[in-house]
């Protein structure tokens, strides 16, 4: 399936790398965050859970483990 995705890229969330076709379509007029809208192909989405994490948060532990393609 194939699915038209759009959110705020914050500053402080950095650089960020996407590897569908993406493009900047504006800016938010409140804080001026960039406006990112992404096509994206998945056989489907349903979102489990956001949720945002302090500043010096790592994903990888035990069970979720760093492999050497993955970009933090």
């Amino acid at each position: 399936m194939n699915y038209w995705l759009s959110w705020f890229h914050k500053s402080e969330y950095g650089e960020s790398e996407l590897h569908s076709p993406w493009w900047i379509s504006g800016e938010c007029l409140e804080t001026g965050d960039e406006t990112i809208c992404a096509a994206v192909k998945a056989k489907d989405i349903e979102f489990r859970f956001l949720n945002q994490k302090e500043d010096g948060w790592i994903p990888f532990n035990d069970r979720f483990q760093k492999k050497e393609w993955m970009k933090w």
